[in-house]
């Protein structure tokens, strides 16, 4: 995948992008994606890498200049790092600084969109009813829950809240939440599938 600007021919080739990555327009340049996170901004003929962490001042002993957001009435800076210069003369840093930036821009993404880093109230359907009646059965954490899965996590909440609150649509809503999903959206022979799941659940504790 190639990006069409004036810079290619100077020196993308230090910044190979592969049909692994993706690119779309963001603050009036072009960002590069890969497995979902933003490490790169192309625009105005220059190459900035993300930062963060160590790579702040790995960039900063090299003078790289932050991308300057223009705003309407205003400018900011966000921690993107320009490299245009080390890339354009061959610098032989350059390449590791594309691995690091994009290595830990991922690890970033990925984590900032794990079960560890999530709230039980950020998921889908989720409301402070919901979230009160998981923590009160044992559920604590998004990582609990999908570890349950929404069948068994629905029984210890029938178990707390017996004949309060924990019809279908509570299960329902379970799931949706698990599977980032609205709870009405959840075709029939799903419904059927998670009733019987828990009816057989229910039988083999008892």
């Amino acid at each position: 995948m190639k990006i069409q600007s004036n810079v290619n021919g100077e020196y993308l080739h230090s910044f190979v992008l592969t049909d692994e990555m993706t690119t779309k327009s963001v603050f009036g340049s072009t960002g590069v994606f890969w497995r979902g996170a933003m490490f790169a901004i192309i625009g105005e003929d220059k190459l900035f890498l993300k930062g963060g962490g160590w790579l702040d001042e790995w960039f900063s002993e090299f003078n790289c200049k932050r991308f300057v957001l223009k705003k309407k009435n205003s400018t900011s800076t966000v921690n993107y790092f320009d490299i245009t210069q080390l890339a354009i003369n061959h610098h032989s840093y350059v390449e590791a600084m594309v691995y690091s930036s994009r290595h830990l821009a991922t690890r970033h993404y990925d984590y900032s969109h794990s079960a560890e880093s999530r709230r039980l109230r950020e998921l889908a359907n989720m409301n402070i009813s919901l979230e009160r009646m998981l923590k009160k059965s044992g559920i604590y954490s998004v990582k609990e829950l999908y570890s349950l899965g929404a069948e068994r996590a629905f029984t210890k909440v029938k178990a707390k809240y017996y004949g309060q609150a924990t019809d279908v649509k509570c299960l329902l809503k379970i799931y949706g939440a698990i599977h980032g999903c609205h709870w009405q959206l959840i075709q029939q022979p799903k419904i059927e599938q998670l009733l019987k799941n828990v009816d057989e659940l229910e039988r083999a504790e008892h």
